[in-house]
């Protein structure tokens, strides 16, 4: 949380400077690449640095992501657009935790040990290497998807915009 708040702060001079699309393309860059160094080392300075590289990109992909997904928002529903999208960002936020409990106190453990056991036959037969490297290959796949598609919202983010 420490990487990614500084990171919000930091976002909107690394994308005056270098456009909406760099600053996506290092967030998913820092989302994805630092799993592949768990591969390396399970030492706790690597996880924490893992941690805060990883928290600094959710900071630039959100933030630079913001603009742009106005932008792309007609002017005369801006506000419930937005509001729309920060309901399907922030519904699974609010509602999976109470969820959980609720389901722990019905159901009873069983379902979530069912959940971590099998997580855990999958990692224990393949690794948790190939975990770490199948996350930083998922978000390298979204990379160039987003980038192309952030070409024309970037344009069009108004006075100022960094792209072109």
């Amino acid at each position: 949380m420490f990487a990614t708040v500084c990171g919000e702060f930091g976002t909107p001079w690394l994308v005056s400077r270098y456009g909406y699309r760099a600053a996506l393309g290092a967030g998913l860059v820092l989302l994805g690449a630092p799993a592949l160094v768990l591969t390396a080392s399970s030492s706790m300075a690597w996880i924490v640095l893992v941690r805060l590289l990883r928290g600094l990109g959710f900071a630039l992909t959100v933030v630079a992501g913001g603009a742009p997904t106005a932008a792309l928002i007609p002017d005369g529903r801006r506000g419930e657009g937005l509001a729309l999208v920060g309901i399907v960002a922030g519904a699974p936020a609010l509602g999976a935790p109470p969820l959980g409990v609720w389901s722990v106190r019905h159901f009873g453990y069983t379902p979530v040990a069912v959940v971590a056991g099998a997580a855990r036959v999958v990692a224990g037969r393949t690794g948790y290497p190939w975990a770490f490297v199948l996350t930083a290959v998922l978000l390298a796949a979204a990379l160039p998807v987003a980038l192309r598609d952030l070409r024309g919202a970037s344009r069009s983010a108004g006075p100022g915009s960094a792209d072109g």
